[in-house]
């Protein structure tokens, strides 16, 4: 099996997505990885459940290197889709709730790791001070445990519009409580910096960002329970677990959001 005459379509820091056969990508991951167990347990366990996914076709090895062979979906995410069309905005901050709501009502694979245990590997293994550390493992503690499924980066970029949702890149998939997938949605939409060259249009886009987040949050609180002070509670946890991953430009946010919650407790 080779790589030879296939086109790259995309690539992250974790894997590659080629064209493979008709119908289906290929997404190479770099190395062998549990990564790549986390995702086909959970498409295995969407398809199940008839749930909002890709078919996961087959997995292969190519020079050492793990594979998943996905259906292909011709679409685009909702990111895309709202830097095109900003009034769609109420409808797909709806449809960003419905979808995790509907992954929520997914029981999980007893073979995916803890959400809380994923949690720690990251927070200890992050760049927090030891106290900002040790308060965010604290708090993690506190946090109830769950088996539902849980994608652990679900955002409007991982959500393809087409006839109907579908969600990608389950890499960080876990078996946990939907509150902490919430609590990351929301620190995702919250955080995001615009590119706008102009600081009016900056403003713009981050009030619209919130007026999205707000939607997102209202939406999923009518379909599933929804403990405002459980998801406060999660926010300097994912914050923290955020951190390992190195994102340019976020590490003086994300330490603040955690530092805060300490000095609110310490108050």
């Amino acid at each position: 099996m080779s790589l030879a005459g296939r086109r790259k379509l995309a690539e992250g820091r974790e894997a590659e997505i080629f064209e493979w056969n008709e119908g289906t990508v290929l997404k190479l991951f770099r190395g062998r990885t549990p990564s790549a167990d986390r995702e086909s347990t959970a498409l295995a366990t969407v398809a199940t459940a008839g749930g909002p996914a890709p078919r996961l076709i087959d997995r292969v090895e190519i020079d050492g290197r793990a594979g998943l062979v996905i259906e292909r979906i011709e679409a685009r995410d909702m990111l895309a889709i709202l830097e095109r069309a900003p009034t769609r905005l109420v409808g797909e901050a709806r449809r960003l709730a419905e979808t995790q709501v509907a992954i929520h009502r997914i029981v999980a694979a007893p073979e995916l790791q803890d959400t809380r245990s994923l949690l720690r590997e990251a927070i200890s293994d992050g760049p927090l001070a030891s106290e900002l550390r040790a308060f965010a493992l604290g708090v993690l503690e506190t946090l109830p445990e769950g088996d539902r499924l849980i994608h652990g980066d679900f955002h409007p970029g991982n959500v393809l519009v087409g006839d109907a949702a579908t969600v990608i890149d389950w890499t960080a998939a876990t078996r946990g409580h939907p509150l902490v997938d919430v609590a990351r949605t929301r620190l995702l939409l919250d955080m995001g910096r615009p590119l706008a060259p102009s600081a009016w249009m900056r403003a713009v886009i981050r009030l619209g960002r919130g007026a999205f987040s707000r939607l997102y949050l209202r939406r999923y609180a009518q379909l599933s329970a929804l403990d405002g002070g459980l998801l406060d509670r999660a926010k300097p946890v994912v914050a923290a677990a955020r951190l390992r991953e190195g994102v340019e430009g976020e590490e003086e946010e994300l330490t603040s959001i955690v530092a805060a919650a300490r000095r609110m407790r310490d108050a």
